[in-house]
């Protein structure tokens, strides 16, 4: 079963205990691969990603990815642009809607017999709003350095 980690706070502090092994690896002679890739993914929700990323993606195995949540697209255009010397593709750009959902149990109304016992139903609709705007999600693919200058040439 896949372990699953959530870290919360400053990236560089995650980044500082992701390198505790790596720094008793240094001090028994081992030079080679300071950085060992240990996620399958990463998920940052913060206004300036493209000044993270740099911390933290030698630790996302290479073809996976990492998803940004963006609220504004000055943002996304920001990181696109920020991305470019490092081995991350931008595969996707989705915009993410909301839109409120009823839920609710109500009667079932027999129109034929009104002497029926009653009957409990659930009620799963859209709300009569507007649909509003909440985000962007950037999906990005870490590969090897040659194919992201390839693909940028």
């Amino acid at each position: 079963m896949p372990q699953i980690e959530f870290h919360t706070g400053s990236v560089s502090q995650v980044v500082r205990d992701l390198h505790m092994p790596v720094k008793e690896k240094v001090l028994e002679g081992e030079k080679d691969n300071l950085i060992n890739p240990v996620f399958d993914a990463l998920v940052l929700d913060m206004p300036t990603p493209w000044e993270e990323l740099p911390l933290i993606y030698g630790f996302l195995k290479t073809d996976r990815a990492a998803v940004c949540y963006l609220p504004n697209m000055s943002q996304v255009m920001e990181l696109v642009a920020k991305c470019r010397p490092w081995p991350l593709l931008v595969e996707n750009i989705v915009e993410v809607n909301w839109r409120q959902w009823d839920i609710r149990s109500t009667v079932v109304r027999n129109t034929e017999d009104e002497a029926q016992d009653q009957v409990q139903a659930m009620v799963c609709r859209p709300a009569h709003t507007q649909i509003g705007h909440t985000a962007f999600l950037v999906q990005l693919r870490k590969c090897a350095s040659d194919i992201t200058k390839a693909v940028q040439e």
